[in-house]
């Protein structure tokens, strides 16, 4: 199964400096919709058919570190942001097999409790909340190897990091380039999920 790692740091301010490049929480959900299609019919050959089960290996075990989420962070864009998004859940409902969520912050029951009803039910219960804990948890769903050196495994793709530097990622970021040149790829376009 493939990992996917998030690091949601300051995700207001984040918001307000795309805002000032012109990119608003929509083109943040398709963004987030173009990599969840590309993951799924590109890197995993395995893509979403009516009546046709996701393959074991399709699912994915998501990683998202929020050690600099704070309260200030909960309405907003961001809610707007997490409530679009939770369509991704309601839409792709097999393709999360496990979350982690770590480095949670002191203040995170106040944040869950305003965050959570906005997750589709199905991706909630496949949640995990970890302070600083998480190694254990992460070594027992991932093997060390494909854990990031920050987060306590010995993966540094290179030693360049593994954040911009994976196979995947500079796989995917060779087809936005090609896509932004007007050259088509095998993942199709995609619209964001309805909020409906």
């Amino acid at each position: 199964r493939m990992v996917y790692y998030e690091a949601l740091n300051s995700p207001r301010n984040a918001f307000k400096e795309l805002k000032t490049h012109g990119i608003g929480v929509d083109d943040v959900v398709q963004h987030m919709t173009f990599m969840t299609e590309f993951t799924h019919r590109v890197l995993n050959d395995d893509y979403d058919e009516v009546g046709k089960e996701p393959l074991k290996t399709g699912q994915l075990i998501k990683i998202v570190d929020i050690q600099s989420l704070g309260l200030g962070d909960v309405g907003g864009d961001v809610s707007q942001y997490f409530n679009k998004i939770g369509a991704l859940g309601k839409n792709y409902p097999e393709r999360i097999d496990k979350i982690l969520v770590i480095n949670v912050p002191a203040g995170f029951g106040m944040i869950w409790k305003i965050v959570a009803p906005m997750l589709d039910r199905n991706v909630r219960e496949r949640i995990s909340i970890f302070r600083a804990d998480y190694k254990a948890a992460m070594q027992e769903l991932i093997d060390i190897e494909n854990i990031p050196a920050i987060y306590g495994g010995t993966c540094d793709c290179g030693g360049e990091g593994c954040r911009f530097n994976s196979p995947e990622e500079v796989k995917m970021l060779d087809a936005v380039e090609k896509l932004n040149q007007g050259v088509p790829i095998k993942c199709l376009p995609c619209d964001p999920p309805s909020d409906e």
